[in-house]
Order: structure tokens, then sequence, then C-alpha cells
């Protein structure tokens, strides 16, 4: 009676663990999913500065002609 108390009480743990486990790689997932998005933000952003300096520059020397 006694070791079927501490298997059923392992158990619990163990289901709990997996419960946590599972929210773990939930969280994990969004994570990566997020951090996907962002890099490719960043990307974007990154070849946003050189194209809208060369629109500057390009204005620049139309005004300067004026």
């Amino acid at each position: 009676m006694r070791d079927h108390k501490r298997i059923t009480e392992m158990e619990q743990q163990v289901a709990e663990i997996a419960k946590t486990l599972a929210v773990m790689q939930s969280s994990n997932s969004m994570l990566i999913k997020s951090m996907e998005e962002n890099t490719r933000a960043v990307r974007d952003l990154s070849g946003w500065k050189p194209e809208m300096m060369k629109t500057v520059d390009d204005i620049h020397d139309e005004m300067g002609k004026l």
C-alpha cells in the first residue's frame, strides 16, 4: 500500500514536469518566431539607410543645380 502511494505521487510529479516542459516548449517556439520576425525587420531596416542616403544625395544634387 505504501509503495502504491509513492508510485502515485511520483506519477503526479512526472505529469507536472511534463506539463511544465510543454509550457516551456511553447514559450520557446513563440520566442523563436519573434526573433525570426525581428531579424527580418532588422534586415529590412539595414537596407533602408543606404537607399535613403542615396535619395537624399540625389535631392541634394538636384537642389544644387537650382
